[in-house]
Formats: structure tokens, sequence, C-alpha cells
């Protein structure tokens, strides 16, 4: 008898139902006891396995089968009346300390998660006041104004992006600038205008502008719409497809 035998012969479920003759009964309980290491894998009763790991079987105990196909009916009766006179601690009873354990862990955990959640939504709802609070304040710094006077502002763009501001602005009182951008040294005569705030966001976007008689693009601004800080703009002149190119850039500062 092997491993292989076992298993395909279904010796343990027979081993356990009782149909197995005393021949097939002893040979099994023999190899049990010689390979304890298969019988660690056999699905057995564990006081069936050490039964089976202990007890020599020579087959010189003819008691073990008098007049009965296997030996575990007369397993059933011992363990029967063990039963009867003391409960029988079984290997499950090792492990229900440490099943009661974990169950009272998942809990924990579960309401420590429900806490730090908890906490997370606060703080970001605290986050969003806070931010709701600094742009109300920031929409009252910039609201429109009449402008009182106005000032002409004339720039040159340059082929890249300034690292210094070329026209600086104040913004003690509102005016509008009548702006003059040169694009006298461009081969474009319609052109996209973009300012954007440096960064932050995107202002203004003029599409299709045309240069006047004297190559110059020209827009009206109420100074009072503009926080303080840095805008750039952008300059992109279209070809005969409609397509952009850059065409320049200027940087404000504006105070």
């Amino acid at each position: 008898m092997d491993r292989e035998y076992i298993k395909t012969q279904r010796i343990v479920e027979r081993y356990l139902s009782g149909d197995l003759i005393v021949r097939e009964a002893r040979d099994f309980e023999r190899y049990c006891q010689e390979h304890a290491d298969v019988l660690d894998t056999l699905p057995l009763p564990a006081r069936l396995k050490a039964r089976l790991a202990i007890k020599p079987f020579d087959g010189t105990d003819t008691s073990v089968f008098p007049a009965i196909p296997s030996s575990i009916t007369r397993v059933a009766v011992e363990v029967e009346g063990k039963q009867r006179r003391k409960p029988i601690r079984d290997e499950d009873d090792d492990l229900k300390p440490v099943i009661n354990r974990r169950r009272g862990v998942v809990p924990a955990m579960l309401f420590g998660m429900a806490i730090l959640l908890i906490a997370f939504l606060l703080w970001q709802n605290h986050e969003q006041q806070q931010q709701i609070k600094t742009l109300a304040t920031q929409a009252k710094v910039v609201k429109l104004r009449a402008p009182g006077n106005s000032q002409v502002v004339r720039i040159a763009p340059s082929d890249t992006l300034p690292d210094n501001p070329q026209v600086s602005i104040s913004l003690a009182e509102p005016k509008l600038l009548d702006v003059h951008v040169d694009v006298s040294g461009t081969k474009f005569n319609n052109f996209a205008l973009t300012i954007d705030k440096t960064d932050e966001a995107r202002v203004i976007l003029i599409r299709r502008m045309v240069a006047d008689t004297n190559r110059e693009l020209r827009l009206n601004l109420n100074s009072s719409a503009f926080g303080p800080g840095q805008y750039q703009i952008k300059l992109e002149g279209y070809d005969w497809r409609g397509e952009t190119s850059p065409a320049g850039w200027v940087l404000l500062d504006m105070r």
C-alpha cells in the first residue's frame, strides 16, 4: 500500500465507513504507523490520527478485529465511551481563542478606519472653507471700478518670454489702459492674443485681431479688472491656412 493506492482506492473513506476488509484495514493502519508524514495529510479525525500513529499493528493483536470488517467500529465505541466520561478536547478548541481574538480585531480596525475617514473629511471641509474665504477676499480686491483717467501703454514684444517685466502699471487707482502692441517686426496681419496671470489662470483670449495701418494691435483694458501680479501676453500669427505660429511675448507687472 502506498499514497497513490490510498487515493485511487478511496481507502480513507472506506476505512471510516467500515467497508474495508480486515487485511486492508490492517495494511492501512500499519502504513499510517510507518509513514507519519502521510498520516498528517489524510482527512482523519485528530484522535484517530493519534491512535494510528502510536498503536503497533504487527498482526498479533487479533482482538482489534474480532468480528467486524475493520477496526473503525471499535474506535467509535471507545470514543463514544470516553465522550460519556469526559468531553473530548479537539484541535478546534485550541483555535477558538485565536479565532475570537481575530474576530475582535476586525471591528476595531473598521472603527479605526471610520475615525480616520471622518477626520479626513472634516479636514478637507475646513480646507475648502478656507479656499472659499480666500477667493471671496480676492474677488473683493479685483472688483471692477470705473476708471478715472487713462494711460497709454506701448509695448514691443520680444521673441521669447522675458525674464523681467517690460512694463509696470500701478493699480493704486482705476484707469483705462490704451495698449499699443507693435507687430511691425512680424510678417503676420492677423493675430491671436492671450493674456495669462503667471502661475495662476487665463485672463483673456482674443482671436483674429487685425493690425491697423501703423502695424499695431490696439486694445483698451480696465486696470481694476486685474489683481496684483505679473501677466504674460502671448502673440500668435495666422498664416494663409489659418494655422498659428509664435509671434512674440510681453511680460507686464501690475502692482
